[in-house]
């Protein structure tokens, strides 16, 4: 049996390569975009999931939770899911998470606390801060900086859309929160 032997050529080869390889950077680009898309929409989810806890300590409690859970809270002392202040009308856990250990989806800490926050006012308001500190670490760990489109995203969702107004603040535009963290008013 005698072949006739024609295969393909160097550049058919080549084309054939270069065309996969442009398909699979497109295709990769969409994975990509759509898991960030993910970490915005959980992130957005993991703040109102806490917004939606410390209202309900509000309203058994009268008040706000008396303690900021930062970045080394211990359980104990976690006012959403232990009685810390020993309130009588209190009637939780409302939060299934010690806060130390509850982290956004860069990797930083999200932490409850309360404070005057808008200073325009007088009063006193409840936050989440959306840190990008590490559980466990201090405040010059930064490595879990959340990117700043991501963050317009998460504001989009959850307030103004805009970052320098609103109850969700970032961007290093509000005092409290330098790029990569932002800020979330909880009540006010």
């Amino acid at each position: 049996m005698k072949s006739n032997g024609r295969g393909f050529t160097l550049i058919e080869l080549l084309v054939v390569i270069s065309i996969i390889a442009v398909l699979a950077g497109v295709v990769l680009g969409s994975l990509s975009i759509a898991r960030e898309n993910a970490r915005v929409k959980q992130t957005a989810a993991q703040l109102q999931e806490l917004r939606h806890a410390v209202n309900m300590y509000r309203i058994d409690t009268g008040q706000f939770p008396p303690y900021t859970c930062d970045l080394s809270c211990l359980e104990s002392e976690d006012p959403l899911s232990t009685n810390v202040a020993n309130h009588a009308g209190w009637r939780g856990p409302y939060f299934g998470v010690n806060l130390s250990d509850y982290t956004h989806q860069w990797g930083g800490h999200l932490t409850v606390g309360s404070g005057n926050i808008d200073t325009s006012d007088s009063d006193i308001e409840m936050y989440v801060f959306v840190d990008d500190d590490a559980p466990g670490t201090n405040s010059n760990d930064n490595s879990g900086t959340i990117p700043n489109d991501s963050m317009q995203k998460i504001d989009e969702i959850l307030d103004d859309g805009n970052l320098l107004t609103g109850n969700l603040r970032g961007l290093g535009q509000f005092s409290t929160a330098p790029t990569g963290e932002f800020i979330y008013i909880v009540e006010n």
